[in-house]
């Protein structure tokens, strides 16, 4: 028994000696202003380890009892090696010397990296990381002479951009995606399918993207293509006043006239007014009201399809930025406010075919667009010895209006000659709102998040009209095509209105066991949509004989007053129960994951692994297509999804990282609700399907990374992902309405592929790229309206895309230049279920060009060029053209002053 205790007595001493470990920490200063510096590169040599300092300058290592030799570096500053004896804990205050005399320059060099975010900062984070991301460094969005955040996106490894909005990571579509913003859960943003659009959050507002592309289990379980967060604007260490303006031209189109229907001339802050939309008394709905006093309301409808010369001013763009302190620095607060004014024209052209690869219709014509967009953001941080406590308020706001004029041949149904005319305002803002937390309680640490964020996408008021006649009669006037009830595709005023609020709390708790690192967490969030959709449409009076001569009728004669009457027009309304909707989305989750290192020498392994465990509730309440009935359709899911990485550092500059994780993708509420609707430009109908079910992801990655001690990098890795009952946007051809569209799970996808990413800087070049190649492949089970098929590609995957970036920046230089070349190769834009071909967005590329000039020590000067390619968008099905749409060069200057 004695025995047996002793023995005991030593293995509990040989476990204490051997994981007992010492912490060194403290604070990294500028030697010359005292002020505190952050992502500075702390590396110890011997043990294989590192770490950076955060927004305050301030570090922490653990480490065992010895001698610790340790490295201070950072880019511009003298490297400080060490020696320390340490056996006990202890707190150091580091102050680091500039390497350059112009000590004016290198100030304005740390107050641009005061939040970890420079190149070098995040570079440091990726070399510490276990996980696996990509993303943009507030050094790398300067470069990128981009205005909205979906411009950003397109420049990150493995990452596409749709429609100018909508992000696809590793060749998987953007329903696959999870976004937040400063880490909470953003909503959607789109009536017709599930996704956020990029557009509306501005470049400006934006301090650094990041895309992790391996689960962990605090991430949301449906990060099933890539987690993307972006965080704004946040700098509680500066001091800054900066205020930028900008002009923009398109050559062929500002300081040119245009001729078009339903645009005024755009007022200074906007285009949305009272004339717009529906009159306040107008029914709920107008077929409900016997026929001969609908012409009461009619005549209060305004006549928005008016003829008005557009003339095409320079585009605009103003920010400004204050970022300050207060009550002796423990509250400092960021303030940003962007207003961007931007116009278009664009050349299209659309074709649909039959099985036969006859053409079903063919138009061309041009759309006018215009934008005028608001964002601001405000932040108040208090740090109080170990303790932060934050608040966010973000709040952008975008107005567009639009006029499309298409002309071409109907085939189908005897054969017309059509002329269609659309002309629509929207207004799509996001008002977010964000409280947060840091304390640190010795080795314990507590993170904590609440927020709301809302999306609200209203189109009040959209006009459409169209005109036909008889193919080859030339001789004879188009007429207004009408008949005696509102239908999706002809005359009328469409309303929507969309309203996705989601609420979020999310707690984390870091804590130590021996070498154990356990990170535990809980989440909470609730999505809210209500969505109405309506039709008036303008249809002939059938109460009295009809006067003929009013089918002639200009479009911006046809609203007006006096033509709705007994022998005139009159108005219906287009019913569908499915018009409208209610659906709650509800998630619970619980996760907890640890973090084993070990050392040997130089080198060092880490295993991190865990679980999540996610709720899943969804509830759509909607009418049946004839409105007679309730429907209510739910889903439930739980689901356990684990994750595993390993990540091997034999030296402190080289990493290699092994990940497996399992991830799940649910239908999107908008795709499993049975509303219909019908898309102006592509001439067809979205119809949602009750049926879907959630696709689950099983994902695998390795990566190798190699960095100096500057900011240049190599990351080469290879992924893999084999997705079970995949949901895809598919075409379904033959309806009543032409190809209509529906969501459908397939049987089984893989996706596979390459991503290579580097930085590189010879003498004042700095060569920054990234390469990816990837190949899906899609099994589908043949059903009585879908054919099987194998082996074609995933929806929205391009088999390669590429992007480099040439820089040349010298310290004293005022002059600095930039190009950058972007590539993307060929994807599916739409998948068939039946005998056509897929439709394919052929491979394009865009050339971005910018030069600078600081003029003084306070004010700076840009010229940009962006997309001098102008190479179009161009869709086939087939050996044909499905759509091509052209694209607009721009040039402008900007000037930066900072005060």
């Amino acid at each position: 028994m004695k025995m047996k205790l002793l023995l005991l007595l030593i293995v509990l001493f040989l476990v204490d000696f051997l994981f007992s470990q010492v912490q060194i920490s403290g604070k990294v200063y500028d030697f010359s202003t005292g002020e505190p510096l952050a992502g500075v590169n702390i590396f110890l040599p011997d043990r294989g380890t590192g770490t950076s300092t955060g927004i305050d300058g301030h570090f922490k290592i653990k480490v065992s009892p010895g001698n610790v030799r340790i490295k201070f570096s950072y880019i511009g500053y003298k490297t400080l090696d060490t020696l320390l004896s340490v056996n006990k804990d202890i707190i150091l205050e580091i102050r680091l010397k500039p390497e350059v005399v112009e000590l004016g320059e290198v100030q304005v060099t740390a107050s641009a990296v005061r939040d970890n975010t420079s190149i070098l900062g995040f570079i440091a984070e990726k070399q510490i990381s276990t996980n696996i991301f990509d993303g943009l460094s507030y050094k790398q969005i300067k470069m990128t002479i981009a205005t909205t955040s979906a411009d950003l996106m397109s420049k990150v490894v493995g990452v596409s951009v749709k429609q100018n909005k909508f992000v696809n990571v590793r060749g998987i579509d953007e329903r696959y995606n999870v976004v937040t913003l400063n880490g909470s859960i953003l909503p959607g943003t789109e009536p017709d399918k599930r996704s956020f659009a990029f557009d509306l959050i501005p470049a400006g507002l934006v301090q650094s993207v990041k895309i992790v592309k391996t689960f962990t289990p605090d991430l949301p379980g449906s990060s099933s293509g890539g987690f993307i967060d972006i965080m704004t604007l946040s700098f509680p260490e500066s001091t800054l006043n900066e205020f930028s303006f900008s002009l923009n031209g398109i050559p062929g189109i500002t300081f040119n006239s245009f001729s078009v229907y339903g645009m005024d001339k755009l007022s200074f802050f906007g285009v949305l007014n009272g004339k717009i939309g529906l009159p306040s008394n107008f029914p709920s709905d107008i077929s409900k009201i016997p026929v001969e006093q609908r012409s009461l309301f009619a005549k209060e409808i305004p006549n928005l399809l008016n003829k008005n010369s557009l003339y095409h001013l320079p585009d605009l763009r103003m920010s400004f930025l204050r970022i300050g302190k207060l009550f002796k620095s423990h509250l400092s607060y960021s303030m940003a406010v962007i207003y961007r004014r931007t116009s278009l024209k664009q050349e299209l052209e659309l074709y649909e075919y039959e099985g036969d690869w006859s053409k079903r219709f063919e138009y061309q014509g041009n759309k006018y667009e215009r934008e005028a967009q608001f964002g601001g953001l405000i932040e108040l941080q208090a740090k109080f010895s170990n303790h932060t406590i934050g608040l966010r308020g973000i709040s952008t706001v975008m107005f567009e209006d639009m006029f499309s004029h298409l002309r071409g041949f109907q085939y189908t149904d005897q054969g017309t000659e059509q002329i269609h005319l659309m002309t629509g305002v929207e207004s799509r803002n996001l008002n977010f709102a964000q409280v947060y937390g840091e304390h640190s309680f010795g080795d314990v640490s507590l993170n904590w998040k609440a927020s709301t964020s809302t999306v609200r996408n209203n189109q009040p008021d959209s006009r459409r009209l169209v005109y036909g006649r008889d193919i080859g009669d030339t001789e004879s006037k188009f007429v207004v095509v009408l008949g005696p009830q509102a239908n999706l595709k002809n005359g009328g005023i469409l309303f929507s209105d969309l309203r996705d609020e989601v609420k979020e709390i999310r707690s984390q708790v870091k804590f130590p066991i021996w070498r154990f690192k356990f990170t535990s967490g809980f989440d909470l969030w609730q999505t809210k949509r209500n969505f109405e959709f309506r039709l008036i449409g303008v249809v002939v009076n059938l109460n009295g004989w009809t006067d003929y001569r009013m089918y002639y009728l200009p479009p911006d004669s046809i609203f007006i007053a006096d033509n709705f009457r007994r022998n005139g027009f009159s108005l219906d309304e287009y019913k569908n129960g499915t018009n409208r909707y209610k659906a709650t989305d509800r998630n619970i989750a619980y996760y907890l994951s640890f973090e084993l290192p070990f050392r040997f020498k130089a080198q060092s392994i880490s295993f991190v692994s865990g679980v999540r465990v996610e709720r899943v509730n969804q509830k759509i309440y909607t009418r049946d297509f004839a409105d007679l009935s309730d429907v209510i359709i739910e889903k439930n899911y739980i689901d356990f999804l684990p994750s595993v990485l390993v990540k091997y550092s034999p030296s402190h500059f080289v990493n290699l990282k092994l990940s497996y994780s399992q991830t799940i993708n649910k239908p999107e509420l908008r795709e499993i609700a049975p509303f219909l609707y019908f898309d102006f430009y592509t001439q067809t109908s979205v119809r949602g399907d009750s049926s879907l079910r959630r696709a689950v992801s099983f994902n695998y990655d390795l990566r190798f990374e190699i960095f100096s001690k500057g900011d240049d990098m190599l990351s080469v890795g290879v992924f893999n992902k084999h997705i079970k009952s995949p949901i895809e946007k598919v075409v379904v051809s033959g309806s009543a309405l032409g190809s209509e569209r529906t969501f459908k799970n397939a049987k089984y996808a893989s996706v596979y592929g390459t991503e290579i990413e580097f930085i590189k800087n010879v003498k004042f070049l700095k060569f920054i790229g990234n390469f990816s190649v990837i190949k899906s492949s899609v099994d589908v089970e043949g059903t009585e309206w879908t054919i099987e098929r194998r082996g074609r590609s995933l929806q929205g995957q391009a088999p390669y895309m590429a992007n480099l970036y040439v820089a040349y920046e010298k310290s004293d230089s005022r002059f600095n230049f930039g190009v950058l070349f972007s590539l993307i190769g060929p994807r599916v834009y739409d998948v068939s279920t039946q005998y056509q071909d897929d439709i394919i967005e052929i491979a394009r590329y865009q050339i971005d060009l910018r030069m600078g000039l600081k003029l003084t020590k306070s004010l700076s000067i840009n010229l940009i060029g962006k997309n001098l390619t102008t190479t179009p968008i161009v869709l086939k099905q087939g050996n044909y053209i499905y759509r091509k749409i052209s694209t607009n060069a721009s040039v402008s200057l900007d000037f930066t002053v900072k005060l």
